[in-house]
């Protein structure tokens, strides 16, 4: 048995990384920015698509490796409904790695 220890500590944000192992065309994401508003892909500036979500209020990174980050939860719960959310948008267009 461990000894535990309340040092005060409070979770201010989280970070989660997810891959999905198949390559995502950011700009087919990108042209749906008409259903998503808060949809932003400036390749100059930042590599990846950002998506920032309402509810639970997260900022998505997707990249075109397949590299899915979100950040900005304070629960695991948060994370969970992001993903639940994102999966079926990210897979309608996504392509296979070669």
């Amino acid at each position: 048995m461990y000894a535990t220890y309340n040092f005060g500590f409070k979770i201010n944000l989280m970070k989660l990384s997810k891959d999905i192992f198949q390559n995502i065309p950011k700009k087919k994401l990108h042209n749906k920015k008409n259903k998503k508003p808060y949809i932003s892909y400036e390749p100059e500036i930042f590599p990846a698509l950002r998506y920032g979500m309402e509810k639970p209020k997260l900022t998505v990174s997707i990249y075109h490796s397949g590299n899915i980050i979100i950040s900005g939860g304070k629960k695991m719960e948060d994370f969970q409904e992001c993903i639940e959310k994102i999966e079926p948008f990210v897979k309608n267009c996504k392509t296979q790695i070669i």
